[in-house]
């Protein structure tokens, strides 16, 4: 039995006790994986192929390491004009083993990499505060307030400034040497 899977762009054929080898999953290692994009799944010479028949199925996997791949060195050269550039490139990486592919059980599965969140019970959830990046404007007090309205705002006004600055002189043809 195997399938064939997209994860992150790609199309990966997979059998159970495979390791796969994609581009970086987020998670802890030991992480249960489930492919949720799953395009064909071959049982002998049954092959089933279609969104409806493949909802039922489901594949399992575990994050055995996130790693960085072998270093790729791009160098651009141009005959006779001194350019040369040497760059490097190391993809992130993750390695996978299937562990299971079949029908879905009752339960409902996730489908992608479970976070350390949910993780956690729901109880724990709730203390847990989402981080927002978004810096919050804090409310002035009432002596910022009458501060600000003390000081006199500056009004701003263009004025031409071809007054400050001196004109250029023409230029004037250069005296040729009497021979």
């Amino acid at each position: 039995m195997y399938a064939i899977v997209r994860q992150s762009g790609k199309q990966y054929r997979i059998s159970v006790g495979d390791e796969l080898v994609c581009d970086r999953i987020k998670g802890k290692v030991g992480a249960p994986v489930v492919f949720d994009k799953i395009l064909l799944i071959s049982d002998g010479g049954n092959n089933i192929v279609g969104s409806g028949d493949l909802a039922k199925y489901q594949i399992e996997a575990e994050l055995i390491e996130n790693f960085i791949d072998d270093k790729i060195n791009v160098f651009k050269y141009k005959a006779k004009k001194g350019y040369r550039k040497l760059t490097g490139h190391r993809q992130q990486k993750s390695r996978i083993r299937i562990d299971s592919i079949g029908k879905a059980g009752k339960k409902k599965v996730a489908t992608s990499v479970k976070k350390e969140n949910e993780a956690a019970p729901v109880e724990e959830q709730k203390k847990v505060a989402p981080k927002s990046r978004v810096s919050k404007k804090k409310e002035a007090t009432p002596a910022a307030k009458k501060k600000a309205a003390a000081k006199p705002k500056k009004i701003e006004t263009k004025a031409k400034k071809t007054e400050d600055k001196p004109k250029k002189a023409a230029a004037q043809p250069k005296k040729k040497a009497a021979e």
